[in-house]
């Protein structure tokens, strides 16, 4: 759906489009969305907040501008033989029609966020405390080889602990960088090596698996050094999504369902880690990768570092939910003013009308003062004239 936007005037949007759609997978808006999104597991709601014309409106669904991006929504819909929407125009009709416009594939989906919603009640993860720090047995912890971290979420009155264990041989730089790095869980690497790891929930304490409904799990600052790239692997999701404009190479799985490859292809440096998963820049959400898995007691996760100079590493920087995850909630981004025409010409003619009558109003007003002063002047004139019929004549001598 493309356009979707409403009518300014005097400082209102007196008119905007609104539409519903149900039963797709997962949908994806442009970049600076100016969408109100109301989104629910039932259906989902877009409305305008922008006011637009009809020198605004797309020619080419496959090249938008960044303007019309903000204002379009792709849905993505599977084994359907049809689906139902709802198209709304909320606002007066006394301000005429609109159109609503609307096409298959085009370039949201170059430049798109797919959003990620972790149902209520699911596992929110935090990182706050390590119980157990020994990955595949390089320490800095000595006992089981896992890297443990203590309730990382409570669901249904039951403490979780995550469990990272390694399932190929770890080589790490420096295993005492594992751990927690700020509000992140994070495991170190060395360079030109590949980590696979098994990331697994049990109640806290203990070594029973627990099944979670759904849970998010992101992980940050996919980029390069000089010569190295870091790729992720992930496999067993249900959904996944990116940040808009992402810098990543992504290579979902021919063979595999539910697989991709994101690989870095931008040079990073500390300095421009993220801090706070909920507060990401434009730069660190385009390094950065969510994924929601479903009805899961753990997931396989890969990390490697193609290249560059040893004994040194990089970093693995993990969380739950993150900025990524901002769509599922009800967003309503302020109200603007573009444009102040209207879109359609009969929207113009009406409104060209409407701005007529007062004008007219003023000339009827002023041509009825002027006829009844012009008709007491003519009956003056007249009444003075039949007087002067009744006034004698002078006798000419």
């Amino acid at each position: 759906m493309f356009d979707i936007d409403g009518w300014f005037k005097r400082g209102q949007l007196k008119q905007k489009e609104s539409m519903t759609f149900s039963g797709f997978q997962t949908f994806s808006v442009g970049g600076n969305c100016e969408l109100d999104r109301q989104i629910s597991a039932a259906q989902s709601t877009f409305t305008a907040t922008t006011g637009g014309g009809v020198a605004d409106n797309p020619t080419d669904p496959k090249k938008l501008t960044p303007l019309q991006l903000s204002r379009s929504v792709t849905f993505l819909y599977k084994s359907v033989s049809k689906f139902k929407a709802k198209f709304e125009i909320l606002g007066p009709s006394k301000y005429g029609t609109r159109n609503f416009i609307f096409a298959g594939e085009s370039s949201v989906s170059e430049s798109c966020s797919v959003p990620v919603c972790r149902p209520a009640g699911s596992c929110k993860m935090s990182f706050e405390k390590v119980k157990q720090n020994n990955l595949g047995g390089k320490g800095p912890q000595t006992g089981a080889k896992e890297l443990r971290y203590e309730a990382v979420c409570t669901v249904a009155g039951n403490t979780i602990d995550l469990a990272v264990t390694s399932t190929s041989p770890y080589v790490p730089a420096k295993s005492v960088k594992n751990g927690i790095n700020g509000k992140y869980g994070q495991i170190n690497l060395q360079n030109s090596n590949m980590g696979d790891f098994l990331f697994s929930f049990y109640k806290t304490g203990t070594n029973t698996p627990f099944t979670l409904s759904s849970t998010s799990f992101t992980v940050f600052d996919i980029d390069s050094g000089k010569s190295e790239k870091e790729v992720i692997r992930a496999y067993g999701y249900a959904s996944y999504t990116m940040g808009n404009n992402t810098e990543l190479k992504v290579q979902p799985s021919s063979t595999s369902i539910n697989s991709v490859k994101l690989t870095s292809t931008t040079y990073g440096i500390e300095k421009d880690n993220p801090k706070d998963p909920m507060a990401l820049t434009a730069q660190q959400r385009a390094r950065s990768a969510t994924f929601v898995y479903e009805s899961v007691s753990s997931f396989p996760l890969s990390f490697e570092i193609t290249g560059g100079p040893l004994p040194f590493g990089r970093n693995l920087l993990f969380a739950g939910d993150s900025s990524l995850n901002e769509m599922c909630g009800s967003s309503k981004p302020k109200t603007t003013r573009l444009f102040e025409e209207p879109e359609d010409s009969d929207m113009a003619l009406l409104e060209n009308q409407r701005g007529m009558v007062p004008g007219m109003l003023v000339a009827l007003a002023s041509g009825l003062i002027l006829f009844f002063v012009g008709l007491a002047v003519q009956r003056r004139r007249w009444s003075a004239h039949q007087n002067m019929k009744d006034v004698p004549l002078p006798e000419i001598e």
